[in-house]
């Protein structure tokens, strides 16, 4: 763990973990044999967005009338970490369980038809077995290369709303394991109001430039600005400087790290607006948070979870820092 451990308590990271664990085990069991195979460190990733659909869902329906939420990897809704016996909650659930205002509508791309398939009875097994609400009014599980189909996605929406002159906003997650979304596929997002929590893979990115794939790197950036890069800092500056070319330039980005060699960054984008964005300041303390954590530091706190160890001497006793946006920040 790194930085001043005061910003961050315990209860906050177990509170945080706990919510992930929430019916995971029940969804698990709906399709114990398809699920995200993720290690322990991409929980942070997790946390992040689940505190950015709490803080989306907090503001965002006090400026726009219409709102959507576009998974463009939207996996089997159950994380499983097989070194740790755990599951967690995947992204889907967490936009469709945790949000304060439900969305118009989410849409969920995910090609592999087996974790497809268990996604819609994961939702399913939500409505009708789980006592939470899925918020939204409508929600579609669309098998398919997310780069094909993202044209389709924004022109449905805008035919819904932009198009009879209403307000909409959309939040897509965009959860690279690799090169998987191409630089076009984020222009299309960009083409309507909307903010974006991307992971950069950090490590692919500098694999995949060393090993000479300039097809796939041109793809992820939209050219071959990338070539200039020397370090993963300059791979990631010069891919947010595209971000900022595609209508996105408010920016911040969080290291989510394994506690070895592996790591990548979650950067969050939104459009400049006359009012500010009131969400920098939000990902800012998020930042301050996770950026004390690695996947190792996970691990012994859920150990402790578990009883299998008797304390966790990772955090001070201070209670962490409040934004008052909502209970997952909380």
């Amino acid at each position: 763990m790194s930085g001043d451990s005061s910003l961050v308590s315990q209860s906050w990271i177990k509170s945080k973990l706990q919510r992930l664990r929430d019916s995971s085990i029940d969804l698990w069991n709906v399709a114990p044999d398809t699920t995200n195979e993720f290690s322990s460190w991409s929980a942070l990733k997790l946390i992040l967005l689940a505190a950015t659909v709490d803080m989306y869902t907090n503001i965002i329906p006090n400026y726009m009338d219409n709102f959507y939420y576009i998974d463009a990897l939207a996996g089997s809704g159950i994380s499983a970490f097989p070194e740790d016996d755990e599951y967690f909650v995947g992204s889907p659930i967490i936009a469709a369980t945790m949000a304060h205002n439900s969305f118009n509508r989410m849409y969920f791309v995910e090609q592999d038809p087996e974790k497809a398939t268990a996604l819609r009875d994961r939702l399913e097994h939500v409505e009708q077995n789980l006592s939470k609400d899925l918020q939204c009014d409508d929600y579609r599980i669309i098998q398919q290369n997310t780069n094909n189909v993202m044209d389709e996605i924004v022109e449905e929406i805008r035919e819904e709303t932009l198009y009879k002159g209403e307000s909409v906003n959309t939040l897509s997650f965009i959860d690279n394991q690799g090169l998987d979304v191409h630089y076009s596929t984020i222009q299309t997002l960009t083409e309507i109001h909307g903010d974006l929590l991307i992971n950069f893979p950090t490590i692919a990115v500098r694999r995949t430039a060393g090993a000479d794939y300039k097809t796939s790197m041109n793809n992820f950036y939209g050219n071959a600005s990338w070539e200039a890069a020397t370090n993963d800092d300059e791979y990631r500056t010069i891919y947010m400087s595209r971000l900022a070319e595609a209508n996105r330039p408010v920016q911040e980005f969080v290291p989510v790290r394994s506690g070895g060699q592996f790591y990548y960054d979650m950067i969050y984008c939104t459009r400049e607006t006359k009012g500010g964005s009131p969400y920098i300041q939000v990902l800012e303390d998020m930042k301050e948070k996770i950026d004390q954590l690695t996947g190792e530091d996970v691990e012994r706190i859920l150990r402790f979870m578990r009883g299998e160890q008797t304390s966790i001497d990772l955090f001070s006793q201070e209670d962490e820092q409040q934004s008052g946006l909502g209970d997952f920040m909380d």
